[in-house]
Formats: structure tokens, C-alpha cells, sequence
């Protein structure tokens, strides 16, 4: 995403951590890119520089898929208004989809990204709820 719709994005914005961003913020793709090339604004968070170096290729814990899909749900037309204002991709359902199918088919021994360098087990009932 240009740098220049970042601030636009903010008030969407689903931070990994509680801090604020200072300096340039980084777009991470929430369901990574590696496991399913999603460009969709659906699929990005805006992050500051160390959680998304942290974060990396990793999934995100059960609590971050809960305050993701608790945001999407509340702002849907307007990540879409934005989308179309910024000529994005926005597809909602396929993402969800396709979040479902990668958290709702984990082994019971991943792990996934909390914060830093800290990684939990797999939250099957909180991920289950998130994700309808």
C-alpha cells in the first residue's frame, strides 16, 4: 500500500502491539504471504517496523485473529470505501475463507506469533469463535 494512504488506513489499523507507531509504519500481510498471496485490505495490518520483523511468515496468535475479525466485522463498508478510494483489492469473504481454512486446520502442535519473540499453542475455541 503507498505510503501516502497509510494515514488513511490508521483508524483501521490492527496493531499487533498497544504501542504507537513512531516513524514509518509497515503493512504486514495478516495471513501471511506465504501461505496464500492475499493483497486484499482485508489481509493488512499496519504495524510498526518491530512487530512486523518479528511477526514475519508466522501466524498470529488466537487473540490477534479475534481482534482482527471484531474489527473487520465493525468497518467492513468503510475497508471497502477505502479500497475502491485507493483502487485496492478488497475481497472479505475470500480472505475469510481462507483464514478459516489455514487456523481451523492446524496441528495441535503449532505455535503461533504472539509478540517479539514469544510464540503460543494453538487456541482452537478462541480461533473456532473468531472465525464463525
Amino acid at each position: 500500500m503507498a505510503r501516502h494512504h497509510q494515514q488513511s488506513v490508521a483508524p483501521f489499523d490492527l496493531r499487533y502491539c498497544a504501542e504507537t507507531i513512531r516513524g514509518p509504519a509497515a503493512v504486514d500481510h495478516f495471513l501471511p504471504w506465504a501461505r496464500h498471496p492475499d493483497k486484499g485490505i482485508e489481509n493488512l495490518v499496519l504495524a510498526d517496523a518491530s512487530c512486523n520483523g518479528h511477526k514475519r511468515h508466522f501466524l498470529a496468535g488466537a487473540l490477534h485473529v479475534q481482534k482482527r475479525a471484531v474489527r473487520i466485522a465493525r468497518q467492513a463498508s468503510e475497508l471497502v470505501t477505502i479500497a475502491n478510494q485507493c483502487a485496492w483489492e478488497s475481497h472479505s469473504d475470500r480472505t475469510l475463507s481462507v483464514a478459516r481454512a489455514v487456523y481451523l486446520r492446524l496441528p495441535d502442535h503449532a505455535m503461533l506469533w504472539r509478540r517479539g519473540d514469544e510464540f503460543v499453542a494453538v487456541d482452537r475455541q478462541t480461533l473456532a469463535e473468531a472465525l464463525g
